[in-house]
């Protein structure tokens, strides 16, 4: 049966609202996936448990393919509904914060706890989910994983292609098993992961994106195998609000070329223009450079021929520009968003008077997006 777009709207409105409130399903009803979808993601937003019956008709109705974990406590009832979809994708966040994961009084690193993730996907994945998942995002705020866990995920997840463990803490085992057990992924974010080189990433020779934010390397030889990524078009080695981090200086060192690449990210770093002008000029493919915080003068990149878009904070027009188009691209680019906000007030904060009113505005409408969606 063809509903018309009021009616399907209507249909989902009417869904969310039985749903939220715990009553069964009209038993004749089919879900389509990109409903079903979004009914799932509300469970982030249910003011109450599901009980056991509704949960039980909602997973014989429900064709869901992807689901982000965002509840702060989400409860252990309704991972079975998502357990009970057949997923591509999967997101988890704030896990910290879920009553249900086993966590010692006393753990080993007083700012994490160790957690089982293996056994915790299988609360959330059901075996044909392990075989079909394509994108794994786990946030490991406050946690790290136990076990050889990085093997067992390869073996499980045949089919991933996209993988973003932040803020986990790799060693530099677990990152050689990463890369030579999934050396099928084309995107890879490994922020936050307190590795310190990044030896071995030529094994994922298909690699199209790398997001290596927030990680400080200490000389050109701990990035250099990245220039045997042959298809990586995107690279962001981006760094904290340290001033000490060099990942530029690196970069600009190794003196070569990523022939495909298309976006870089080197935000939040030192490095001098001559250094930043001379990468720019070596990959004439740069569609886009990030520079937050990065430079002191961005006269020297004028004159650079075919030069790429440069984010920066350098004027407030540009602060605006930049935290729009972040907020746009979404995924990694909407943690760098809250930085901006702060080079944004160091900046200009104190004189706001000398902003455009169309400025000022735009940069209140960016501030609320990043406050709501990322």
């Amino acid at each position: 049966m063809n509903f018309r777009w009021d009616e399907r709207y209507s249909l989902f409105n009417q869904c969310a609202r039985v749903i939220m409130e715990g009553h069964p399903l009209n038993s004749d009803l089919k879900i389509p996936k990109n409903a079903s979808n979004q009914l799932l993601d509300h469970l982030n937003n249910a003011p109450n448990e599901l009980s056991p019956a509704a949960i039980e008709d909602l997973s014989n109705k429900l064709h869901a393919t992807e689901f982000s974990l965002a509840q702060e406590k989400f409860p252990e009832a309704h991972c079975r509904l998502i357990h009970s979809q057949n997923l591509t994708k999967l997101k988890l966040s704030r896990l910290h914060l879920l009553r249900y994961l086993e966590k010692p009084d006393a753990p080993l690193d007083r700012n994490r706890f160790p957690v089982d993730i293996v056994t915790l996907l299988t609360k959330f994945l059901n075996p044909t989910s392990f075989e079909n998942l394509v994108h794994l995002e786990i946030d490991g705020g406050g946690l790290y994983f136990t076990g050889d866990w990085i093997p067992e995920i390869a073996q499980r997840l045949p089919m991933l292609q996209s993988l973003v463990i932040y803020n986990v803490p790799l060693d530099s085992t677990n990152f050689t098993s990463l890369c030579n057990m999934l050396s099928h992924l084309t995107y890879l974010d490994i922020s936050a992961t307190e590795i310190t080189n990044l030896t071995g990433i030529s094994k994922i020779a298909n690699l199209e994106t790398l997001v290596a934010s927030d990680l400080e390397f200490q000389s050109a030889e701990d990035i250099e195998e990245v220039f045997e990524l042959k298809n990586l078009r995107v690279l962001d080695i981006s760094g904290t609000n340290l001033n000490s981090i060099k990942n530029v200086e690196h970069f600009w060192k190794c003196q070569k070329v990523l022939p495909k690449l298309e976006e870089v990210e080197l935000s939040l770093n030192w490095g001098s223009p001559e250094m930043v002008r001379d990468i720019l000029i070596r990959h004439p493919t740069l569609k886009s450079v990030g520079l937050i915080e990065t430079l002191n003068n961005y006269s020297a990149l004028d004159n650079i021929p075919n030069r790429p878009i440069i984010f920066h904070t350098e004027t407030f027009e540009m602060c605006a520009n930049t935290m729009a188009c972040y907020a746009l691209k979404g995924g990694h680019y909407c943690r760098k968003l809250s930085k901006i906000l702060v080079a944004a007030a160091y900046h200009f904060g104190t004189d706001p008077a000398n902003q455009t009113d169309e400025s000022l505005m735009k940069f209140a409408f960016i501030y609320k997006i990043r406050k709501l969606f990322c």
